[in-house]
């Protein structure tokens, strides 16, 4: 039986992960090219997927949220292509941390 999914000879079959000493991750693909990530496994810049799973939210609530602009989340934006940064991520998150408060 014929593969149905047409491949170019630059696509990616499969991925291999090592983490390195210094605590990040390679990840090679076919084409021998090497990409460093954080040992996180999250990339410095995020499609919407992986920036919704590294917040813990639906990815169809931060396309509400860049629509509505309901919060000053930055995102990179070339064409239709949106990219999220990692430290926007983070500083994202930290604006958003309570601090637990003791009563006396």
């Amino acid at each position: 039986m014929k593969d149905p999914i047409q491949r170019g000879p630059n696509a990616s079959l499969a991925s291999t992960s090592l983490t390195g000493m210094d605590g990040t991750m390679a990840v090679s693909s076919n084409n021998g090219e090497a990409a460093a990530l954080p040992a996180t496994g999250y990339p410095e810049r995020m499609i919407p997927a992986q920036a919704a799973s590294y917040l813990g939210v639906a990815e169809e609530t931060l396309a509400i949220w860049r629509c509505t602009k309901r919060y000053s989340l930055s995102y990179i934006k070339v064409g239709r292509l949106v990219q999220y940064r990692k430290s926007d991520l983070d500083a994202f998150l930290a604006a958003r941390t309570v601090e637990a408060s003791r009563d006396a």
